[in-house]
């Protein structure tokens, strides 16, 4: 039988989850990466065109601070304090890569370093029925061996041309549970964001969290009946019962 619908939340409860919305984007560079996350004094790391990038008199020395506050959060340790610098957009990143042409002045190999294309692998199990593939080479002989026949295969993968986009729905196959299981499709629960007792590390949060207020829900007997046993009369599957 069908899987009933979840009960419709109250006009006055705002919904809890919205659909999400996607951008379709693409990954930051090797070196764009770098310049999110190295401090100013690893900057030597970083190709010459890019140290431009952390040091004065650029666009966006703002983000990469020479001092900076800590905060200890009630830790003891120096190096567990959360460091109190700027967030990085990407997209002012991104801008001041391509306004100082940094990639025009990397080298052969440092451009190499800095591309974003390559070939994706797929790893899967293979079935003990399949036939045997070409030995695995021990990357490091005399200390281990070949494998003779691998558990596992490698295959090229590539994204399809074409995705469909996200549509948060169950996929096909698949039923929803019955009334009274305990998920968010059917508990419908309230949310708000105030203080609330959440540990984090031993400590209680100092912030506002948010908090899902469960709402108690109840179900007719005879709507679980009908889910787990089909219509009054039928056995589950819709299936006439009678005497044999």
């Amino acid at each position: 039988p069908s899987s009933p619908s979840p009960p419709s939340p109250s006009p006055s409860s705002p919904p809890v989850l919205a659909p999400p919305a996607f951008e379709e984007g693409a990954p930051v560079r090797p070196l764009e990466q770098l310049l999110s996350v190295l401090p100013p004094a690893s900057k030597r790391f970083l190709p010459a065109p890019y140290r431009a990038l952390v040091e004065e008199g650029s666009p966006v020395k703002r983000w990469y601070p020479e001092a900076f506050a800590e905060d200890q959060n009630f830790k003891r340790a120096p190096w567990e304090a959360i460091a109190l610098i700027p967030f990085i957009d990407e997209r002012g990143l991104r801008a001041a890569v391509a306004g100082l042409r940094c990639e025009e002045g990397l080298s052969e190999e440092e451009a190499r370093r800095n591309a974003r294309e390559g070939q994706n692998y797929l790893y899967r199990s293979r079935p003990p029925s399949a036939p045997a593939g070409p030995p695995v080479r021990s990357t490091l002989p005399g200390l281990f061996p070949d494998v003779p026949r691998a558990a596992s295969e490698e295959l090229p993968w590539r994204f399809p041309p074409e995705r469909a986009p996200f549509a948060p729905a169950l996929p096909r196959g698949c039923r929803r549970p019955a009334p009274g299981f305990p998920c968010l499709g059917w508990l419908r629960p309230g949310a708000e964001l105030a203080p609330g007792p959440v540990n984090l590390f031993g400590f209680e949060s100092r912030k506002p969290s948010l908090l899902l207020r469960m709402r108690p829900v109840a179900y007719p007997v005879e709507r679980l009946a009908q889910h787990h046993f089909g219509a009054p009369g039928k056995g589950k599957g819709g299936q006439q019962k009678g005497k044999g």
